[in-house]
């Protein structure tokens, strides 16, 4: 008995680039989406499921030529054809979705049915077929690049995570730097409070500032970052109305409050000692 003969799937640097822009635009949207405050937070596990289908797809698709079957891999797909019932064996560019990553494809029809293939090494594929009895069409034409049945797809292969990981990267920046502790700096009149965003307060505008034990209630999130127990944006409070929360602990006394003529500003950090100095500090630089 033969050894069975493994040949991947050869893939087009189109098709790579095509569905790394789409899983971009997708990311990009949800990403956005939870800054703004239009999708919750746990919407990223979603926008997270597409890029790992693609990997998997990318690095699982592939076509087993046995003694007794074809059997093709794809991600989810694992379909084995006996090799009796194949009866035709034809070129194609079709672009229906399937189980290939190029579109200079193969289609296998078997049965009352077909799949649509994509093998890099076709004059190897249609030989292996032959060796085992299974009549290829004449019609079917090698490619002039089959004699390295290694080199495009492994090139290409490694093209994708070059794509597809800096998408991945540009949505854990998005939540790392809306997740960072606010800075709060007082120079020149102003007090700068920095996270993703900045938001400078002119000193003339602080009507008051104390160190809270409670807040109020957080009715819904307006625009913003609700995240693990943070919360860094704009929030409408009961009893308040429009609000700006820098909380590292949302559930945490104590907070600082600073009353301002256009809101008012709640901001804590991940321990009470934390909270405690910040507002010695700027009850200090505001009283100068």
């Amino acid at each position: 008995m033969r050894e069975p003969v493994r040949f991947p799937s050869k893939i087009d640097v189109l098709v790579v680039v095509v569905l790394s822009a789409t899983l971009g635009v997708l990311v990009a949207v949800v990403a956005l989406g939870i800054r703004s405050g239009d999708f919750p937070a746990w919407i990223s596990i979603l926008g997270a499921l597409p890029i790992a289908a693609a990997l998997w797809i990318f690095a699982s698709t592939y076509y087993l030529v046995s003694d007794t079957e074809l059997l093709v891999r794809s991600g989810p797909v694992n379909r084995r054809i006996p090799l009796t019932e194949i009866s035709n064996v034809t070129p194609t560019r079709n672009p229906l979705s399937s189980p290939a990553l190029s579109l200079d494809r193969l289609e296998i029809a078997y049965g009352n049915s077909s799949v649509l293939i994509s093998p890099k090494d076709k004059d190897g594929f249609l030989r292996a077929l032959t060796e085992r009895g299974v009549l290829a069409g004449p019609d079917v034409a090698a490619d002039a690049d089959a004699a390295d049945p290694s080199s495009e797809s492994t090139g290409v292969s490694r093209l994708v995570p070059v794509l597809i990981v800096p998408v991945v990267l540009m949505m854990g920046y998005f939540f790392y730097t809306d997740a960072q502790a606010p800075a709060v700096e007082i120079a020149y009149g102003q007090i700068h409070i920095k996270t993703a965003t900045q938001q400078d307060i002119p000193m003339t505008d602080v009507i008051g500032l104390t160190l809270e034990n409670t807040m109020p209630r957080v009715v819904r999130k307006y625009k913003g970052l609700d995240l693990l127990g943070i919360q860094h944006g704009r929030f409408v409070l009961e009893g308040v109305g429009n609000a700006r929360l820098y909380l590292q602990a949302k559930r945490q006394p104590p907070f600082v409050k600073l009353e301002t003529r256009s809101g008012v500003i709640y901001i804590n950090y991940a321990t009470p000692a934390d909270t405690g100095a910040l507002y010695e500090r700027m009850t200090r630089e505001i009283n100068k």
